[in-house]
């Protein structure tokens, strides 16, 4: 399998609002990568239950559920669900999944409004207006009131708003909040660019026009990362306070595309009330007809607009779809339409390219409260499942919360920001102190685990001056029978904030006159109308809102009493004055000690400090708003702010200890602030045990910041004060160059080119990355070479990407000097199916079916058709490796070069399972146990049984035809299947059907068609009465009726039918006749088969009377008789007759007729004859006769 190129992204510029974006580590340089590298799949990783990450500055668990990951070639959008475990707020309305649960799939851009959009007002006047002016009010604390009420500097308050209008149509400058499940943070706008706080090299253009409708042709916001890849919000929803546009499509760097599809619902909805009161600058004015009594005050009520825009579906380009379905809530109903409701989730279904469903997660219900008054309930999430489609299987998630409920929304006696208090009273005014009881009403307490174990979250107060109530205590994580095995504690110091020595209220406040008095005695008196809730902090929160604030140490101990050790984390905010602007701190680490724990206490083991850039030697004076630096970035607005003050003057008008002027009104020339904040050194301290001096290691960083917020140069340096430099080049160093150019442009700014490497100052390695345009289209950027230099020598190219396709994928490359490797893809152009070594891409491509590797049937059929590449190239050099998917599971097999093939099996899950070889015997099997349970292989493997099937060879040529039908058989326990013996036996089954015909092609031959010749055969009728025999009739094969694999086979199945069916036809047609029988005949016949040295006896072959039968006459009938002895007498003889050892020379002797040895001898006779003659000497020492032939003279 190839491996996947991992999201290289610069943790600190892609995080750059990651309070904790420096808190774990810190990466640096980049590199387009080639997907190449193949690799088998392994174990499934058990999903790391418990254990939860804190963000340490701020006192937060970080709660995410991992649901699935949506891949577009390298860019990876991950789609996960997450708790804000922080306190809920009072007015708080649950989003789709829930109280305090956010499903990370929705991308949005949003912001508070003040005024016009700053997206629609590109040039801000504002800019060129003073930081700040002062509009004290008069004490008018006695005497009769007489004409207007002026302000201590002369003006009034009329020419003090008329002046804000004038230079400004709006009153705050905006602050954007990005949200992705890639990059997050906060921008705001300087003419059509965005830029960010703190700064990053993230790229934000507006394309929006002033009549612009927010559809999703009309251009959007578009963000460009640092990698290229280009997110494009252009849907709107438009809430009364909160505005936001959401993202619509993903362009990645290479080529490939991500599409959001949504739906919208409109909901009118009650929230918490509001209070407005006229308020003057003291408690009484004395006016004609007697005194009025301030505030004047009257209860508002507050409506919300809720446009819900909720993800319907995202689309990849290659096809992969993830979709959402909703159903109806109970606690969030249209004022407007009782039966329009906001919507929660109920199912996250997944399909592949073929719209074949291969995931589904399940979302389980109900609601905190009173679910009969939707304004007293909110949606409350019960489990999150990952279920099996058709089967009873499913990994949950549930979850337990704390049991104090929530008043309800329009509650309203609440802490000074927002969240439950138990105060009694009426007043919406009555703004309490935080409540550490009841502000942790409804948050989650206990995560359940699909393992069976579990985690519980303990919180204790926040003691953040602005943020929210609650902050995690303890973390204790337990196994699935109870046990605890991971317990962490938190402590805390106190908070860093920006500390101002007055009091800002959760208040709106605006400027306003009133008359007071009756008649001819009105007079006009300045005033402030001001509206109270716990939400509406357009003014005074803006900037606590938009400002970090953290603990300077934290500390987290390990194990319940301690004794694991601890690890101490130090941060910081830089001290600058921005009294009168924004820029955003980020919270820093600058120190992490981890501790292990000894018999008298804790021993440091390791030590990391951070150091980050100062912008203060740009500074002239302590007003960071006029540090000027090209990497600073800032925008203005103005704003009216009323600052609370308790004075006690010793005397006012005549009258002590009265409360004169408490408040202040200010004009603000808001500031908001770009600025980088950049790591320049990371020291590393090991501390050994008996040694006094640690081992020390250094980096630091040096940068370009005007061009790149990414590091130029990377300094290490050891215990021994040796270095190693790396000087890094990246597209802006190339300038001239079309590619880097359009890098530069395409925003690419991580990319690394070029590495240079030094010790100390000798240079000893480069490396370079040489990039080009895939095609003249100029669309893609690709690498083209990659080269290797040592110290001085000549570079020299090691790899060279001689072909891409339109989707970037690599399709020919090869090593200087070797053979090219060539890729083929499949499966909608997202898996590589083949590698080859020693071909040429048109080569290759040629040989095979491109529709089949792109849509497949099944993996036969796909392993089948690269085989062809195989077969081509046999008996030469080229090397030949394929593979097939279960898209978006995994691979399903992989054939080696050698043509060896391993086959690969999930479990519902999609976790590898087992693995098998190419026999389907099971090498590897997998099981996944959690801590606690019992560490067995639960599952079965059910095996095949025995199955076999008759095939017909059916590829003959014309003339021809197949030999017979042969049978294939699949046998019992090939092949193993972990799901149901269902499923073994569907295996077998595919693979009959896949092999059998295949088989028989293979292992059964084609005979030549030959047809019978004409046959006839002579058949009486053999069922006459009386034993009259039959007359015979010819029954006759017409010649071509059959055929058979040779003449005689035809002319046998010709024959065949004779037997078969000519008895029958004789007797249906024949006659019958009188019979004449045969007298008895015989005749002797001597055996003449007799071997050597037998001499055959005599043997009488008989006719019996009436074995024939004539109907002509009896001689006829004997004539047959005779027939019968001259046809079969002497073979007769031959089988019955005897054979006798007796003839001359020749004994019996064991049972074999035996030839003795000749000896001629000599005898003399009277006369002086002799007679002469031999006899026959045999081998059991016995002797013939004496046998004669002559007598001589002796």
């Amino acid at each position: 399998m190839f491996s996947t190129k991992p999201k290289l992204l610069k943790v600190l510029i892609l995080c750059f609002f990651s309070i904790n974006a420096y808190c774990q580590k810190i990466e640096f340089g980049n590199s387009l990568k080639v997907l190449t590298d193949l690799k088998s799949p392994t174990a499934a990783q058990l999903e790391n239950f418990g254990n939860l990450n804190v963000s340490y500055q701020s006192g937060s668990p970080n709660i995410a559920i991992p649901i699935f990951t949506l891949e577009a070639k390298h860019f990876r959008y991950p789609i996960s669900l997450s708790y804000t475990a922080k306190g809920i707020p009072v007015n708080a309305v649950a989003g789709v999944a829930g109280l305090g649960w956010h499903m990370n799939a929705v991308s949005s851009i949003t912001y508070q409004r003040f005024g016009e959009k700053d997206f629609l007002v590109p040039f801000n006047s504002a800019d060129n207006q003073s930081n700040r002016r002062w509009f004290t009010l008069s004490n008018s604390c006695g005497g009769t009131c007489t004409g207007n009420c002026t302000y201590t500097n002369g003006q009034d308050k009329t020419t003090a708003l008329l002046y804000s209008k004038a230079v400004n149509p709006k009153d705050l400058p905006e602050i954007y909040s990005l949200n992705t499940p890639v990059i997050n943070g906060k921008f705001f706008f300087q003419g059509r660019s965005g830029f960010t706080m703190p700064a990053s090299d993230l790229k934000i253009d507006n394309y929006i026009q002033s009549t612009d409708n927010f559809t999703v042709t009309s251009g959007g916001i578009h963000v460009r990362d640092t990698e290229g890849n280009l997110y494009i919000f252009s849907s709107m929803y438009d809430a009364y306070a909160n505005n936001g546009l959401f993202l619509t499509k993903i362009l990645t760097a290479d080529n490939d595309s991500i599409k959001f599809y949504y739906n919208k619902v409109n909901i009118r909805y009650r929230a918490e009330p509001s209070r407005v009161s006229i308020e003057h600058m003291k408690g009484q004015y004395p006016c004609s007809g007697g005194f009025t009594s301030y505030p004047q005050e009257e209860n508002v009520p507050k409506e919300n607009k809720l446009e819900e825009l909720f993800v319907d579906s995202i689309v990849a380009g290659n096809g992969t779809k993830v979709e959402f379905i909703y159903s109806a809530r109970k606690d969030l109903v249209s004022l407007d339409n009782a039966a329009v409701t906001a919507k929660k989730l109920d199912r996250v279904n997944v399909y592949d390219y073929n719209r074949n469903l291969k995931k589904q997660f399940a979302f389980r219900y109900s609601y905190f409260g009173d679910s009969t008054n939707t304004e007293n309930c909110y949606l409350k999430l019960l489990s999150f499942r990952q279920v099996v489609p058709g089967q009873n299987l499913a990994m949950k998630h549930t979850f337990d919360y704390n049991p104090i409920v929530l008043p309800g929304r329009l509650y309203s006696r609440t802490d000074t920001i927002g969240y439950y208090t138990r105060l009694s009273g009426n007043d919406i005014n009555i703004k309490g102190a935080r409540d550490t009881i009841a502000s942790g009403a409804c948050m989650l307490e206990r995560i359940n685990y699909p393992s069976g174990g579990y985690t519980l979250l303990k919180y204790e107060n926040n003691k953040l001056l602005y943020k929210t109530p609650l902050r995690i205590k303890t973390l204790a994580d337990y196994t699935p029978d109870g046990k605890q095995y991971n317990f962490r504690s938190f402590e805390y110091q106190e908070a860093l904030s920006y500390n101002k020595n007055y009091r800002y209220e959760k208040v709106m406040y605006e400027l306003k006159s009133t008359c007071v008095g009756s008649s001819a005695a009105f007079v006009k008196c300045p005033a402030i109308m001001r509206t109270s809730t716990s939400l509406s902090d357009l003014y005074e929160s803006y900037y606590y809102a938009n400002v970090d604030e953290g603990y300077p140490k934290v500390t987290e101990y390990f194990g319940s009493d301690t004794a694991l050790g601890k690890k101490e984390y130090y941060y910081t905010i830089p001290q600058v004055n921005v009294e009168y602007g924004i820029w955003n701190p980020t919270v820093l680490l600058s120190k992490e000690l981890t501790y292990k724990k000894t018999n008298t206490g804790f021993k440091l083991i390791s030590e990391v400090e951070n150091s980050y850039n100062d912008f203060a030697a740009f500074r002239p004076a302590d007003r960071f708003e006029e540090v000027n630096h090209p990497a600073i970035r800032r925008t203005r607005g103005l704003s009216f702010s009323v600052r609370y003050e308790e004075q006690i003057a010793a005397n006012c008008n005549g009258v002590p200890g009265v409360i004169c002027s408490p408040y202040d009104i200010e004009q603000w020339s808001i500031v908001l602030n770009s600025v980088p904040v950049l790591p320049t050194k990371k020291i590393t301290r090991q501390y050994a045990d008996n040694i006094a001096t640690p081992i020390t290691s250094t980096e630091s960083y040096l940068y370009n910041e005007t061009r790149s917020l990414s590091p130029t140069t990377i300094i290490t340096t050891n215990s021994k004060d040796e270095t190693i430099t790396v000087k890094k080049g990246y597209a802006f160093s190339f300038p001239g160059v079309a590619v880097y150019d359009s890098m530069q442009a395409r925003n690419m700014k991580s990319i690394t080119v070029k590495d240079s490497i030094f010790n100390n100052s000798t240079r000893i390695f480069v490396t370079t990355n040489n990039y080009g345009f895939t095609d003249a289209s100029g669309k893609l950027i690709a690498p083209a070479s990659y080269e290797i230099q040592h110290t001085n020598n000549s570079p020299e190219v090691r790899l060279t990407y001689h072909r891409y396709d339109a989707q970037g994928n690599i399709l020919e490359r090869s090593k200087t000097n070797d053979v090219h490797e060539v890729y083929l893809w499949g499966y909608n152009n997202t898996y590589p199916v083949a590698k080859i070594l020693g071909s040429t891409y048109d080569q290759v491509i040629a040989i095979v079916n491109p529709n089949i590797l792109q849509r497949p049937a099944s993996d036969q059929q796909l392993r089948d058709e690269l085989n062809k590449i195989r077969t081509t190239f046999a008996n030469s050099n080229v090397q030949i490796s394929t593979y097939t998917y279960a898209p978006l599971i995994g691979i399903t097999s992989e054939t080696d070069a050698a043509g060896r093939t391993t086959f690969y099996e999930y479990d519902a899950f999609s976790r590898l399972k087992a693995i098998r070889d190419m026999n389907n015997k099971i090498l590897k099997y997998y099981c996944y146990n959690y801590a606690g349970q019992q560490t067995e292989c639960t599952d079965a493997v059910y095996y095949n049984t025995a199955l076999s099937g008759t095939f017909t060879k059916n590829d003959c040529p014309s003339g021809y035809n197949p030999q017979g039908p042969v049978v294939y058989t699949v046998p019992a326990g090939k092949y193993g299947s972990l799901q149901s013996q269902q499923a073994a036996d569907a295996q077998a089954q595919s693979d009959m059907t896949a092999n059998g015909q295949l088989y028989a092609n293979n292992n059964s031959g084609c005979w030549k068609i030959y047809y019978n010749q004409p046959i006839t055969r002579m058949v009486a009728k053999n069922d006459c009465p009386n034993d009259y025999p039959g007359i015979p009739l010819p029954y006759t094969v017409d010649s071509a009726r059959y055929t058979g694999y040779t003449q005689d086979d035809a002319n046998q199945k010709a024959i065949n039918e004779i037997d078969a069916n000519g008895q029958a036809y004789a007797n249906a047609n024949g006659s019958c006749a009188t019979l004449y029988a045969n007298e008895i005949q015989s005749q002797w016949f001597t055996r003449n088969n007799c071997g050597t040295g037998y001499t055959g006896g005599q043997y009488q072959y008989t006719v019996a009377a009436g074995t024939y039968h004539s109907s002509v006459s009896t001689a006829d009938a004997n004539q047959q008789a005779l027939n019968d002895i001259n046809a079969n007498g002497q073979n007769q003889a031959n089988l019955h007759g005897t054979c006798t050892c007796d003839q001359e020379g020749y004994k019996l002797i064991n049972g074999n007729c035996e030839k003795g040895t000749k000896v001629p001898f000599q005898e003399p006779i009277s006369g002086g004859q002799c007679r002469n003659g031999y006899y026959y000497q045999f081998s059991d020492g016995s002797t013939s006769v004496k046998y004669y032939t002559s007598t001589t003279a002796c």
